[in-house]
């Protein structure tokens, strides 16, 4: 539980305000339904309905939260496998791992 609350004081001190409101709270729901390893099983309907925006915007709310780097795809889902898992991070993955970003960005 600690490590929670240390991952929601990052977010929030380093990361929420150069996102746009739709994407920290997309983050938001991700992190709260993550398990103790930082996985979040969600379904994107699931996003949209916490959200209360369109599939698709949740879709591309994803998107934009991986291009920063705070959350990647661990498994793919579909119809028949369910949905996405993710790895989240309250940082840019990169910043934790010490790695430079593909897009290079910071």
């Amino acid at each position: 539980m600690h490590d929670r609350f240390l991952w929601i004081n990052e977010f929030i001190d380093g990361t929420v305000r150069r996102l746009r409101p739709v994407d920290a709270l997309c983050w938001l729901v991700l992190w709260r339904h993550a398990n103790g390893r930082h996985r979040a099983t969600v379904a994107y309907s699931i996003l949209a309905d916490a959200l209360n925006v369109s599939q698709r915007t949740a879709i591309r709310s994803v998107d934009r939260l991986k291009q920063a780097g705070l959350v990647r795809i661990e498994r793919r889902g579909g119809l028949r496998t369910g949905p996405n898992q993710y790895l989240i991070a309250p940082v840019d993955m990169a910043t934790l791992t010490g790695q430079k970003r593909k897009d290079g960005g910071a």
